[in-house]
């Protein structure tokens, strides 16, 4: 996170895969700035006597940047 020489903008660069970066959230609060998002991964698939089994994975994920005192949000 970096800040504009005349202080009045805050830059947050993230690098996220292609497939993060489609499902991502953010959510501002008034002093802190959540990044949210999933990832979904099928392991395995078989049948067996009829009935098709699946295994996958899936994490949530959750990264709360604090923000600089006096940060203002809205229009500039």
């Amino acid at each position: 996170m970096r800040q504009s020489s005349d202080g009045g903008t805050m830059v947050a660069t993230f690098d996220l895969s292609r497939e993060v970066a489609q499902d991502v959230h953010l959510q501002f609060m008034s002093k802190a700035l959540t990044l949210t998002w999933a990832t979904r991964d099928e392991h395995e698939e078989w049948a067996k006597d009829g009935v098709l089994y699946r295994e996958r994975t899936t994490m949530q994920f959750h990264r709360t940047i604090p923000l600089p005192n006096g940060l203002q949000m809205g229009p500039s």
